[in-house]
């Protein structure tokens, strides 16, 4: 019976600590997005800043030219956190299986657990009415 016990002790803190893992991942995953849209959304109100400049000056050239330089950099700073949320969604499908295969491994210790109590009940009974025979 300590043996059941110990399994399913070690199965539940391995749960734990998954879906410990997990809501670390979704948060870092939320942040993420919310960085990609904060990015996305710059660059179209400077893009919407720049259309509005239609008659160069020396002002608007000097703005275009800073914008294709922010521009290269807020690409590359979106390609980066494309991966980065890609990365972090695979992992989190990982920890999500990680997760089912554990509550699976509980379930089935539980099953396995209550049909040894059954049989111990049934032979401390039969014991019970042999002894008092």
């Amino acid at each position: 019976m300590e043996v059941l016990k110990s399994i399913y002790n070690e199965l539940n803190r391995k749960k734990l600590a998954v879906d410990k893992k997990l809501e670390e991942l979704s948060k870092k995953i939320e942040k993420k997005q919310e960085k990609f849209i904060s990015l996305v959304a710059d660059k179209f109100s400077l893009a919407l800043v720049l259309e509005e400049l239609k008659q160069p000056t020396p002002r608007s050239v000097m703005l275009q030219e800073a914008y294709k330089v922010y521009a290269k950099e807020n690409d590359k700073e979106l390609e980066e956190l494309k991966k980065e949320i890609e990365e972090l969604n695979e992992k989190e499908e990982f920890y999500k299986k990680r997760q089912e295969k554990l509550k699976e491994q509980i379930a089935i210790y539980k099953r396995d657990r209550d049909e040894y109590m059954a049989k111990k009940a049934k032979k401390d009974e039969i014991y019970q009415k042999v002894s008092f025979g």
